[in-house]
């Protein structure tokens, strides 16, 4: 997948963990490839940084009300 699409986006994003964020990608950093870190800004405006392997699930979020 080409996780650098996914900048700018709105998603709800869940980890393996049980973890789940509603938020905008903030950038995909591949520069230490193979590892691939994701950032995000959550609603709350915290940052949190994962890789791939730990999402079970993401979407893109509708920007409709």
């Amino acid at each position: 997948m080409e996780w650098k699409s996914w900048i700018g986006k709105e998603v709800f994003v869940r980890l393996k963990k049980g973890d789940c964020y509603n938020g905008r990608i903030t950038d995909v950093d591949n520069s230490a490839f193979p590892l691939v870190f994701i950032s995000l800004v959550d609603r709350y405006h915290k940052d949190i940084m994962f890789v791939p392997e730990e999402i079970s699930k993401i979407v893109e979020q509708d920007k409709r009300g």
